[in-house]
């Protein structure tokens, strides 16, 4: 079964001859080793996108149905995205592969109206700028982003944690903070301290207020595995919830499906959370595949977590906030 999205819908395979639109929506990075046919493009470097989005028109019925196996998506990040051509061979010597492989991922792109086939020496590959035949009609996007770093990812998705997130969890948020590298503190080793960390009082209509903290390992798309889990449970002795969170781009959600099955089927043996999201900034996108279960953590031990990965006003916000709850402690 195809995996959910936040929004509940489930993307499906086939584009349905749909015509697309190509542009650049954030910065391009030089990156050399691949020759281009175009003026235009930088010699001997050439164009890495960040990020690029093509228009859909209403004829078709979801952007969830673009699907790329994971040679597209790579081939597909290698082509300048100012819609210049690059040549079959560099783009086949960049990737390494054989000329069946990379045969195979040209012709997928072409099949889905991605890139389109060019003249030049061995032939030559570039994304495909279809003109919008409806301009007065209101278009659908579907966002292809390309390769990221995971602390790239940390800044957006701590933004989404003390909003959306929190929000929807009814979490009264004291500090969400980047703890992957700890800055100059003593914490115990690398596979002691997580990626981010959310801190607040979980109410309730009924019941008093539950202290909550939470601990994310944070995982790029390329290293969907089971190591994000023990990563995971590592950390998870000091908190309430330990979840593992990997980024899985729309048009992949069908290739990485298998690789996400396999590793919630290894974090629900430990309890661990697994989420999935597209876009860091976006919660509609955000799907938690597994909840956490509530760990039993020593308060002793949670206490020293906090103040070994948090920075001094971190401390001092979920202090205040404790005293106030707990007067005696003022």
């Amino acid at each position: 079964m195809s995996p959910k999205r936040g929004d509940g819908t489930r993307p499906v395979s086939g584009t349905g001859g749909v015509r697309q639109i190509c542009i650049t929506e954030t910065r391009a990075l030089a990156r050399p080793g691949l020759a281009s046919d175009c003026e235009l493009c930088p010699s001997p470097g050439r164009l890495w996108h960040d990020r690029c989005t093509c228009q859909m028109s209403d004829r078709t019925s979801d952007v969830t149905e673009l699907q790329l196996n994971e040679d597209e998506y790579r081939l597909f990040c290698l082509l300048p995205d100012n819609g210049c051509a690059a040549g079959n061979g560099s783009l086949r010597s960049s990737v390494g592969w054989s000329k069946t492989r990379y045969s195979r991922a040209q012709v997928g792109l072409v099949d889905k109206h991605l890139a389109l086939r060019g003249v030049g020496r061995g032939g030559t590959l570039r994304r495909a700028t279809v003109p919008d035949l409806h301009p007065d009609q209101k278009t659908k996007k579907v966002t292809i982003p390309g390769p990221v770093s995971e602390a790239s990812l940390y800044a957006p998705l701590l933004t989404t944690l003390r909003a959306d997130w929190s929000e929807n969890r009814g979490l009264h948020v004291l500090a969400t903070e980047e703890t992957a590298f700890g800055g100059g503190r003593l914490t115990g080793g690398r596979w002691s301290r997580p990626d981010l960390v959310a801190v607040g009082l979980r109410r309730f209509e009924l019941v008093p207020a539950h202290f909550e903290l939470v601990t994310f390992e944070v995982k790029t798309v390329d290293h969907i595995n089971v190591l994000a889990v023990y990563e995971a449970l590592s950390h998870s002795r000091s908190a309430t919830h330990a979840y593992a969170i990997f980024h899985v781009p729309d048009v992949l959600a069908l290739t990485k499906e298998d690789e996400i099955t396999a590793v919630m089927s290894a974090a629900a043996e430990h309890g661990i959370g697994v989420i999935t999201f597209d876009d860091p900034l976006n919660f509609e996108t955000w799907d938690e595949k597994l909840p956490a279960e509530r760990l039993q953590s020593d308060p002793l031990r949670m206490n020293t977590f906090l103040q070994e990965q948090l920075s001094v006003q971190g401390q001092l916000d979920v202090a205040e906030t404790t005293k106030s709850v707990n007067p005696d402690l003022g």
